[in-house]
């Protein structure tokens, strides 16, 4: 099985594009024409069940297999570093392509993508509240026409997209990226990530609850825009992608200061301190070396110290350091 797909050569720096819930890879047909990125690879594709991807009755159509369709097709491509673009439900497919091996990953733009369970909205959760033989009698035909009607530009766009997508491609696609957005892994493979990493959303959906949750990670908003930037603002979308990928700048990296190795040390955590993530233990570095005064200063390290200790937080947030 191969998917459609789009590919044109550049250098070694290779740009993944992958597609959301009923999408297909005209999502970012803007970009071909776009000055600035023709020195780059790129690559976008149809996911199976959508757009000119095939679409077999008898596939899963889980996030799982779509990632695993993509790594086959990576592994036919010569590249030196992924950059992975994914929009909606691509970035559950693409945080699982990213944890395989042999993926050179160097960044990763989520585009609103999928990483809670209030990402799943109103679409993917309603679609599979219906039995699937009734989303395939007339549901998702209706669903289909309502947004041929929108006086919302993207939406009409995205119900072309929609008459391409096979409905049962689409509910088992819903159901599986309902299971793993609700699981609360996606947030976690996403902060996880070693790699320059960024969030892109629209202005208008600036109240995301998701937002508070991106610690340490760039969050680039673009104006005039909803769930759909790359068709309710282009230039500005592509714009603030190019500069992302061209910046060649990470995050500082904190060197551990004498107390924190001192405090480490005398509360037996050197090695929890060690098993935490490498973003989790640059966090609170910095963190604490930002305190401007000296009890701010212990109150941070202490919280720091007390959240390794019990295996179970992350700069106040909740953390299962076994898993």
């Amino acid at each position: 099985m191969e998917l459609s797909h789009v590919y044109r050569k550049g250098s070694g720096e290779l740009v993944l594009f992958l597609h959301g819930l009923g999408c297909s890879k005209e999502s970012f047909a803007d970009v071909w024409e776009l000055k600035g990125f023709e020195k780059y690879s790129m690559l976008a594709v149809d996911l199976a069940g959508h757009g000119d991807s095939i679409r077999p009755p008898d596939f899963s159509y889980s996030m799982e297999d779509q990632a695993e369709l993509c790594a086959s097709l990576l592994s036919g491509i010569e590249y030196e570093r992924l950059h992975i673009v994914a929009h909606s439900m691509g970035g559950a497919a693409g945080l699982i392509l990213a944890g395989k091996s042999g993926i050179k990953l160097a960044s990763f733009v989520s585009v609103e993508g999928n990483l809670t369970g209030a990402d799943c909205g109103l679409v993917s959760r309603k679609s599979i509240s219906y039995p699937l033989e009734q989303f395939l009698g007339g549901k998702f035909d209706k669903f289909i026409e309502a947004n041929e009607k929108s006086e919302d530009r993207s939406l009409r766009l995205w119900a072309g997209m929609l008459r391409k997508c096979s409905p049962l491609a689409f509910h088992r696609s819903a159901e599986s990226l309902v299971k793993w957005s609700d699981s609360g892994r996606l947030l976690k493979m996403f902060l996880g990530l070693e790699c320059r990493k960024a969030y892109m959303y629209g202005e208008r959906n600036s109240g995301m609850e998701v937002l508070g949750m991106l610690e340490g990670v760039e969050r680039i908003s673009v104006s005039g825009s909803g769930h759909f930037v790359m068709s309710d603002n282009p230039p500005e979308f592509y714009a603030k992608l190019l500069n992302f990928l061209n910046s060649r700048m990470k995050r500082p990296i904190y060197s551990m200061p004498e107390d924190v190795v001192k405090a480490l040390s005398e509360r037996g955590l050197v090695d929890s301190y060690e098993k935490r993530p490498a973003y989790q233990k640059n966090d609170y570095i910095g963190w604490i070396d930002r305190a401007k005064r000296p009890d701010t200063r212990r109150k941070r390290l202490n919280q720091m110290l007390d959240e390794l200790e019990s295996g179970k937080e992350y700069m106040g947030m909740k953390y299962n350091a076994n898993k």
